[in-house]
């Protein structure tokens, strides 16, 4: 809806930066922003996590850990 131009939205950066740096979507209050949060990984205890698991925290680890590009005001 909002790339349609019929609402609001709040997206996270990493989402919104293509088409914000395009002009499809505009901050309308740049000022504003969500409180940062905390994500957990969750998983049930084990005396042998399974690679796949690990892999998984790995990579969120990496793909969250890095600071996204801050978008134009």
């Amino acid at each position: 809806m909002a790339r349609a131009a019929t609402g609001l939205s709040v997206l996270p950066t990493y989402l919104a930066q293509e088409d914000v740096v395009a002009g499809r979507l505009v901050r309308v209050l740049p000022s504003w922003s969500l409180p940062v949060g905390t994500l957990f990984f969750v998983h049930p205890a084990a005396k042998h996590v399974p690679r796949k698991v690990t892999a998984l925290r790995d990579f969120l680890v990496e793909a969250l850990g890095r600071r996204p590009p801050a978008l134009p005001a």
